[in-house]
């Protein structure tokens, strides 16, 4: 089988352009994940308070601390990897037991 191509064939010119997205802690919209409050109390409770991180549990890739840790591992990371925001602001220290 012989193809021949002809070189006589031009483009037009193709101009490609972007815009910056959010950086910093407006940049992890990606991975954010909005749990809606009645999710949040029907969600088996202990002495009646319902905790919103046991409901962060049942979702799908997170995973409760082992051996007495209380951290949450989201897909296989670390338990300090997570970026828990409190109507827009950082909470820190959100597994601290008591």
């Amino acid at each position: 089988m012989n193809i021949q191509l002809s070189d006589n064939i031009q483009l037009e010119e193709v101009v490609v352009t972007a815009q910056r997205e959010d950086v910093g802690i407006q940049a992890t919209g990606m991975g954010s994940l909005d749990i809606p409050v009645k999710l949040i109390e029907h969600t088996p409770s202990l002495l009646g308070e319902t905790d919103v991180l046991r409901a962060i549990q049942f979702t799908p890739g997170v995973q409760q601390g082992v051996g007495g840790a209380s951290a949450l591992y989201v897909r296989g990371g670390g338990g300090d990897e997570n970026l828990i925001l409190l109507d827009g602001s950082p909470v820190y220290k959100v597994d601290h037991c008591f």
